[in-house]
């Protein structure tokens, strides 16, 4: 007894959303540390700021390398467009901590 074609794609489609959903959960835990620093006199000390530059530049070629399945319904490609905006508003955030920093 094998899988069909349609446990196949069915079992990719949630495999991908399982992904997008982690690396959204990813960023907002960036974003939650932004929000503090931003609280904190809107600076993150230098050896943070490192990491979470580390991290967002990882996030950013994850997210920005993620091609969009055929089978994606306007939810899916919702949210992955949404990631894409949401990554890039983070990095503006983070070079203006960086630069209140200095």
């Amino acid at each position: 007894m094998g899988f069909s074609k349609d446990d196949i794609k069915n079992g990719m489609r949630d495999a991908w959303r399982r992904y997008i959903r982690q690396v959204e959960f990813s960023l907002r835990q960036l974003e939650k540390e932004i929000q503090k620093a931003g609280e904190r006199a809107g600076r993150l000390t230098e050896d943070r700021a490192r990491q979470v530059d580390r991290i967002s530049g990882e996030i950013y070629e994850i997210v920005f390398s993620i091609g969009e399945p055929h089978w994606a319904n306007t939810e899916d490609t919702e949210l992955l467009r949404n990631l894409k905006e949401r990554v890039c508003q983070f990095d503006s955030q983070l070079q203006q901590l960086k630069l209140n920093g200095q």
